[in-house]
């Protein structure tokens, strides 16, 4: 129900991964740019972290895929329009979807699962229109995919999420140390 997003890999990640890993999250996507060894090297940490407690981890790259010993593939939307069949190989793979043409590309690519967004307002995006929740049940009706909902979302909007079709909720920030910690009541 769960997808969390890692937007960086280093120590503070690795610390980040294990308190999500105490709350019981299982799913997680590195999507950040691996532009040094040490980030690989972190990333390779994780994983094997993440795998430890019978986790998966998705990357957005097919050779950060084979170098790394993730076990999936997270497709951007761009990346998931340039396809016409189902990446071989690949066990699991997901996509990040913004509209019903995207959703529908990922149904017909078969995918394990999809994020849709930005389902609220983010500071990251504030160009960007949000669907919001009835456009968003709307949008879910109508595949047969399971769908994580993002985008301004916090752990709270778990419930809410689910109410309008959604498998669960993803997020980067809500994962944060910071909103773990109230959380958790610690």
């Amino acid at each position: 129900m769960h997808y969390v997003i890692l937007s960086a890999c280093n120590q503070a990640t690795v610390s980040q991964v294990e308190k999500c890993l105490a709350q019981g999250y299982r799913l997680f996507y590195a999507r950040t740019a691996f532009t040094s060894i040490e980030a690989l090297d972190y990333l390779k940490k994780i994983i094997t972290l993440i795998h430890q407690h019978q986790g998966k981890v998705l990357v957005n790259s097919p050779a950060l895929l084979l170098s790394s010993g993730a076990d999936g593939l997270h497709l951007k939307s761009h990346d998931l329009m340039q396809l016409s069949t189902r990446p071989a190989g690949i066990a699991l793979l997901s996509a990040a979807c913004h509209n019903e043409i995207e959703l529908q590309q990922a149904a017909k690519l078969q995918c394990d699962f999809v994020t849709l967004s930005p389902v609220k307002s983010t500071a990251t995006h504030p160009d960007v229109s949000p669907l919001g929740w009835a456009r968003f049940q709307e949008w879910v009706s109508k595949i047969e995919l399971p769908v994580y909902a993002l985008g301004g979302l916090t752990l709270a909007d778990l419930a809410d999420a689910q109410a309008h079709g959604a498998y669960g909720v993803a997020g980067v920030r809500m994962y944060e140390a910071s909103a773990l910690h109230h959380l958790s009541g610690n």
